[in-house]
């Protein structure tokens, strides 16, 4: 199986590269007037034409920040339909910010065999973008696009107001941190997770792992802010 999708609510589907271990979460939300679809994926697999089989055409890519599982299927979409924010389009184009440190072939899980071509990753950067505002209007749906430095300077979150979702990327999920990037800041990511909290989210739907409501969000902040003191 390439990737593998599953229906989280009405209009939102969460996507995920099933032979790669420590995969990122990559989410679908289907507005009366456009597509959304939240990162990208490696990009060793189609992603764009495995979409068009199950009937999903994005409008607007954008990405939680510029690291290679959830950038790196970027350049595979049509240049018109990708939106970055002006630190990302800084960043994007430099292989040294995209934590390739962590990609290797131990990751592969032996049902689909992508061994060599993680050993010969190489990063492709769209040719062109646009720049990503505030917001971002689906018709039905309207997300803010918040800035979240921490994990890495470029990171950004997206909530959607009316039901209260929240995207967080690698900004917050359940589990281990990696916090030793070049572009890691702690006291602002301390300050990103306030932040998070803040929005009262109703539903937090994270780059890695599953999703979880608010009743348990203080709780992986707090996780969150233990690991981030080891790092300080």
């Amino acid at each position: 199986m390439i990737f593998k999708k599953e229906q989280l609510k009405t209009d939102l589907w969460k996507i995920h590269e099933p032979w790669f271990s420590e995969f990122a979460n990559l989410y679908i939300i289907q507005g009366s007037k456009k597509t959304l679809l939240i990162d990208a994926g490696l990009g060793l697999e189609n992603l764009p034409s495995w979409l068009k089989t199950q009937s999903i055409v994005p409008d607007i890519i954008v990405t939680t920040h510029s690291h290679f599982d959830h950038c790196g299927g970027l350049y595979q979409f049509p240049t018109d339909c990708i939106f970055l924010t002006p630190i990302q389009s800084v960043n994007l184009p430099k292989p040294a910010l995209w934590g390739l440190n962590y990609l290797n072939s131990n990751q592969i899980i032996p049902t689909r065999n992508h061994t060599d071509r993680i050993k010969n990753y190489k990063p492709f950067t769209p040719k062109s973008w646009k720049t990503l505002g505030s917001t971002i209007d689906l018709g039905n749906y309207k997300i803010s696009v918040i800035k979240t430095p921490g994990h890495t300077d470029d990171s950004i979150i997206f909530f959607e107001e009316k039901n209260r979702w929240l995207f967080t990327g690698d900004t917050l999920y359940q589990g281990k941190l990696y916090g030793d990037f070049s572009n890691t800041d702690i006291l602002k990511w301390q300050k990103s997770l306030q932040t998070i909290t803040d929005l009262a989210p109703k539903i937090i739907f994270p780059g890695h792992n599953e999703s979880f409501n608010y009743l348990r969000l203080q709780a992986i902040v707090e996780s969150f802010l233990f690991q981030l003191k080891q790092l300080e």
